[in-house]
């Protein structure tokens, strides 16, 4: 029989200012005693009435990961989501069991329970201020479905300000959140922020968890949410069930983490990165609060993902728009740096890549590798190369140039 984690039941304590959803965990430790671990969830006192003690959910699917790591079978003393224990049972964890080595399926023993609890069934974003978050928001506001245009802002603090917890992630959420503060407030949305210890818990990093994570803060709020998005950060032909990016399978993971009360989309998997780009680039709130970085230095700084995102956005012609949030001068004295990196990326990489697409429209446009080379000239060279490029499917703002 496999070793047990055990969920006991969840309770509210508060005050004046926030409320918080605790659940103490039971489980083994390596040297063959029992550790407890107090997991909690806070949001602003005011939203309080929307935490959920009847349902386990939340603390299921937050031990999910570390369950099917150490082969641990779970044990809820609360009730669960019926339809989020069949589809775990029936579609996840077969899934994983067949194709991840690092984790595999286990047994959750619960009281399950069919009846859907009383709701305001809002709609609601993850919303990081980057660009997956960005074009999300843009696809679902643009709709003209506008009964499934997003309500709420949610901003978490789960894993995705820091995977060690601890001072150094409260530091890193509290620089990240005073930027997404201002965008709600300049655009009118309602921002919801849930923090939560389970970082501290949790021995699987975030890349290979951070959709269990973030799904596991939205569950304790479910009786706000019927509708939840979160971004894809990968498109649709790269979907597998991968250990190295829990991102690759979210279609199947945010289906199977739904419940009665709470449906999760992806959104944008359909498109490609580079489409995601070019798509906020005609999304004006993302000129001023677009944040693309890892260390919380954007205007200069030069973490990965930032000179991916400012080649992407210098490549098609539209990186002066986000002079508010990137630094023109440190971009331009470091160009030749930046592309380096890219060339190396791109060669070590090959098809699978992140900077393959920059890498080929810098090559196809005939832009200089060595130089920065000023927005008149860059638009010169693509028309002179207009008819060299064949590619529109991979650079897709091409095709719209040449429509109009």
């Amino acid at each position: 029989m496999n070793q047990r984690i055990t969920i006991e039941k969840p309770y509210i304590t508060s005050n004046l200012k926030h409320a918080r959803l605790n659940c103490n965990i039971r489980y083994p430790k390596e040297d063959g005693t029992q550790g407890e671990f107090l997991l909690h969830y806070e949001v602003p006192a005011k939203y309080k009435k929307y935490l959920v003690t009847e349902r386990a959910d939340t603390f299921l699917v937050a031990v999910l990961p570390q369950a099917m790591l150490h082969g641990w079978d779970i044990e809820s003393v609360a009730p669960i989501s019926e339809r989020l224990y069949f589809q775990l049972t029936t579609m996840q964890m077969p899934a994983i069991d067949n194709y991840m080595e690092q984790w595999q399926a286990v047994e959750i023993f619960a009281p399950l329970s069919h009846t859907r609890l009383s709701s305001k069934e809002k709609r609601g974003l993850a919303f990081s201020a980057g660009v997956d978050a960005f074009y999300s928001m843009k696809i679902t506001t643009e709709t003209q479905a506008k009964n499934y245009h997003p309500e709420y802002l949610v901003f978490l603090k789960v894993g995705g300000t820091g995977s060690v917890g601890g001072e150094k992630e409260e530091k890193m959420y509290q620089i990240r959140v005073k930027r997404i503060r201002k965008f709600a407030k300049e655009y009118n949305y309602k921002l919801l922020e849930i923090t939560s210890n389970l970082t501290e818990f949790l021995e699987e990093k975030n890349v290979h968890s951070h959709t269990y994570r973030s799904t596991s803060a939205i569950l304790a709020v479910q009786k706000l949410f019927g509708v939840f998005y979160y971004s894809s950060g990968m498109e649709l032909t790269e979907f597998s069930i991968s250990h190295r990016f829990c991102g690759a399978y979210d279609l199947l993971t945010l289906q199977s983490l739904s419940t009665e009360n709470t449906q999760f989309y992806s959104t944008g998997l359909a498109a490609s990165r580079i489409q995601k780009v070019y798509g906020i680039a005609e999304y004006e709130p993302s000129y001023k609060y677009l944040d693309s970085c890892l260390n919380r230095r954007q205007s200069n700084c030069t973490c990965e993902k930032c000179i991916r995102t400012r080649l992407e956005l210098y490549s098609m012609g539209i990186l002066e728009k986000y002079s508010q949030v990137y630094d023109m001068e440190v971009f331009k004295n470091t160009f030749k740096d930046q592309t380096d990196y890219m060339v190396d990326k791109t060669t070590r990489g090959g098809k699978k890549s992140t900077y393959r697409a920059i890498y080929k429209s810098f090559k196809q446009k005939g832009l200089s590798f060595d130089e920065y080379q000023p927005l008149e000239v860059r638009e010169k060279l693509e028309a002179e190369n207009a008819d060299k490029v064949l590619d529109e499917e991979l650079f897709p703002w091409i095709a719209a140039k040449k429509s109009k």
